[in-house]
């Protein structure tokens, strides 16, 4: 079997490509890293990993984060025809993306999401090249799957489309977010593959062993066993007092430190510090993220959200909105408009997080891990973006906001906890069976292995 792997060359990421490599009996093996050759040569893990995975017969295309920009060609005969082989429009959606996760990943001071250059043609000609680099990997590889945990990175999501394109299997591994399990998904938001049929089984009244439903009560427990980041292979290692100290002397770290100083006291007066009044919970997205800009197809302005959502809910409640705990760089306009509308507060970020779902009635979210916490907390939640989790018939999903306000009513008034904790007690079940530990990494590669298949 061959396989293109794209990798940033982590430790972990190195580790579970070698176990990948070991079960399904890997014989060739494309690297498409997300690092540059200089990273390669400063960090001494990246180097190490990469020679562990060249004892095979192998072929490396670098992609360096930013690429330069070439000149404007007046052939983009590579990419018109992959336009035509991917069953639907991709690269004005992908450079946008690309412009979103990029621009706000190199912002020092605060999110301004400029693309690399306001020259389209010069960014046509920069997809060109990458899928002429990715054409020729393709040819020389001819890969039976292709692995990419890395979704943030242009090259890494034109290979994964371009394999899409071609019928070549793509899949990556996902947190459930439940306890330290691992499911398989085609990308970052797609559902767990093979979760919604045993559930929608477990729904349907498919019997489980005593023991069984105790492991998946426990599962979703409210005293917090949801994981925001899984380690497949243990805690990471723990550095001195030196390192730790030194690190958060790093320019933008100090950056985020002041942002975080003057956005709290621009609006201390504004903020919502008593939770007496019935409200519902708007937690903010940490920005720029692949789930939100690239794969919440339906929104990705939260604030754009926000104001819909003002015009959707009840007057019975307000909208409490509050900044991820990290955040420390958006803009004080966004926050401006947000307290435009008369319904909507900002929330004093010194309120935990679970603490506000756990005083509201009910959770707003695009995609956030914080919308299944409030199903484990039974609390009714409402998604307007997508997650691996919307298929919980608990949840609602909305798509069209002309019918926003009487279905976002009704599903507040009807929400029935018993019944929200018998589904998501079908949900793990479900994670139960298909999913495996992290760190069971014999048995991540058996999945994998059942998953090709199933292509």
């Amino acid at each position: 079997m061959r396989a293109i792997f794209v990798t940033r060359l982590s430790n972990r990421q190195t580790q579970l490509i070698n176990q990948l490599i070991e079960a399904l009996n890997v014989t060739d093996i494309g690297l498409y890293l997300t690092v540059d050759r200089s990273r390669l040569r400063r960090e001494r893990d990246a180097g190490r990993n990469l020679d562990r995975l060249l004892v095979r017969p192998s072929r490396i295309v670098t992609y360096t984060n930013p690429p330069p920009l070439p000149r404007p060609r007046a052939d983009m005969s590579v990419l018109r025809r992959f336009e035509d082989s991917a069953h639907g429009p991709w690269i004005w959606r992908l450079l946008h993306a690309d412009g979103q996760l990029l621009g706000g990943g190199v912002s020092q001071r605060e999110l301004t999401y400029e693309p690399r250059t306001r020259d389209t043609r010069r960014l046509l000609a920069l997809a060109d090249g990458l899928l002429v680099g990715i054409e020729d990997l393709f040819r020389a590889i001819q890969p039976d799957f292709v692995y990419g945990p890395e979704t943030d990175k242009l090259g890494a999501l034109l290979l994964k489309a371009y394999a899409m394109s071609q019928g070549i299997p793509s899949f990556r591994f996902s947190t459930t977010r439940l306890g330290n399990y691992l499911g398989v998904n085609a990308d970052v938001g797609d559902t767990l593959w093979r979760v919604p049929e045993v559930y929608e089984a477990y729904s349907d009244g498919r019997e489980a062993a005593e023991e069984r439903r105790d492991a998946a009560r426990r599962l979703v427990e409210p005293a917090g066993n949801l994981t925001a980041r899984t380690y497949a292979f243990g805690a990471p290692r723990a550095r001195s007092l030196v390192r730790r100290g030194l690190a958060g002397l790093q320019p933008y770290r100090v950056t985020r430190a002041f942002r975080k100083v003057i956005t709290q006291g621009a609006f201390s007066r504004a903020y919502i510090r008593e939770l007496s009044q019935a409200y519902l919970y708007f937690p903010l997205h940490e920005e720029p993220e692949a789930g939100l800009k690239l794969y919440s197809y339906w929104e990705q302005d939260q604030v754009e959200c926000i104001a819909k959502i003002s015009r959707a809910v009840d007057m019975r409640y307000m909208v409490y909105v509050k900044e991820h705990p990290v955040m420390h760089l958006r803009k004080l306009s966004h926050y401006r408009e947000m307290l435009r509308y008369p319904n909507v507060r900002l929330m004093s970020p010194r309120i935990h997080g679970k603490e506000a779902i756990r005083r509201s009635c009910g959770v707003l979210t695009i995609s956030g891990t914080a919308g299944l916490e409030a199903i484990v907390m039974g609390k009714p939640v409402v998604i307007f973006g997508g997650a691996s989790w919307d298929i919980l018939k608990s949840v609602l999903v909305v798509r069209d906001y002309s019918t926003a306000p009487a279905r976002m009513r009704e599903y507040l008034e009807a929400f029935d906890p018993a019944s929200a904790r018998a589904d998501l007690e079908h949900y793990a079940l479900a994670i139960l069976d298909v999913c495996r530990p992290a760190d069971d990494v014999v048995g991540l590669g058996e999945m994998a292995r059942e998953f090709l298949k199933s292509c």
